[in-house]
């Protein structure tokens, strides 16, 4: 799904994967009945893509993208690099990513600002290039060169298609929700303290898994993809608040958790998709009672695209520094 129209052999799409054949075949199976991807015989092998005509295309393409795309990629390898100081991504890639350009970049191009390890440096850009099937052209320049902005490479990067993946945290205060989480601080159902970025990362992982195991099980069980939409949203809610270092107590529960999330995130100013993460989950509860109707495919349709929305979201604030510990009032 990150390279739409590009077409894999099930050998390839296993071996980066790292699974056997038998396993991917399986797999692919299952997603193609679900209409993820779609696939043909050339001869003896079997191609696979991405199927765009999926109506949860999209979102679960921005998913793959915010996961295991290139900016995740590319900052998760090159990141950690001692004296990489800046990473931009430009170029085609960026372009055909924003709507820019149909067609697919043939390569990545970065832009790394620091005096890094070369050695290092050309390690690490190996392993992403590996993993995202792209190779990767680096250019290097000192944060001097970088505020030099007539510089050919410079003024492209600057005024041209490119992507920030490391940014200073830009300070994001919460002011609508900050009376709700300290409210719920002061009564005991939400307690305070180390933001936990691990416990995030694991929980959005977690939720990527349940959306997939949903879209698999739209068609044939859409009361149960629909719970596990709605057990997405969730986890997704928790890996927000771990990164502020806040989550439940056994008191408050979910609850208190769908509250916290909500107020935070679901305001005026945040995006759309952040905003009812409680309203998912009050429509869940009302679908799985007994006297109630089981939800068709279009319902488990409606709760795959609202999920997968909140998910995206949810990956792209993690990424962005943006939330910290919350400050509890002395």
């Amino acid at each position: 799904m990150a390279r739409p129209g590009v077409e894999l052999s099930v050998t390839a799409l296993a071996q980066r994967a790292g699974t056997s054949l038998p396993t991917a075949l399986r797999e692919l199976g299952r997603a193609e009945r679900a209409r993820m991807v779609a696939s043909r015989r050339l001869g003896n092998t079997r191609l696979v893509r991405a199927d765009p005509s999926n109506p949860l295309y999209n979102p679960l393409r921005e998913l793959v993208l915010a996961t295991y795309g290139p900016p995740a990629v590319l900052a998760r390898e090159l990141g950690p690099v001692a004296r990489v100081r800046r990473l931009y991504l430009h170029g085609a890639w960026v372009a055909a990513y924003r709507g820019q350009e149909a067609a697919d970049a043939e390569e990545l191009e970065l832009l790394v600002v620091g005096r890094p390890d070369r050695s290092r440096l050309a390690a690490a850009t190996a392993r992403a290039g590996s993993q995202l099937g792209y190779p990767v052209r680096v250019e290097v320049r000192t944060e001097e060169e970088w505020g030099e902005v007539r510089e050919g490479l410079v003024r492209r990067v600057r005024e041209g298609p490119h992507l920030s993946l490391l940014e200073e945290p830009v300070p994001w205060t919460w002011a609508p929700g900050r009376a709700v989480v300290e409210a719920l601080l002061l009564r005991g159902a939400l307690e305070a303290g180390e933001p936990a970025p691990g416990l995030s990362d694991e929980l959005l992982e977690a939720a990527g898994r349940h959306l997939h195991s949903a879209q698999v099980l739209r068609a044939e069980d859409p009361a149960s993809a629909r719970q596990l939409a709605s057990e997405a949203t969730l986890k997704a809610c928790a890996a927000l608040l771990a990164l502020q270092g806040l989550s439940p107590t056994q008191e408050g529960g979910e609850p208190a958790l769908l509250e916290a999330a909500e107020a935070q995130f679901g305001g005026e100013g945040g995006p759309e998709a952040l905003r009812s993460p409680a309203g998912l989950r009050r429509r869940q509860g009302e679908v799985s009672h007994l006297s109630r109707p089981l939800p068709g495919a279009d319902d488990a349709e409606e709760a795959l695209s609202s999920a997968a929305a909140f998910l995206v979201e949810a990956l792209r604030l993690r990424r962005s520094g943006r939330l910290g510990r919350f400050r509890v009032p002395d």
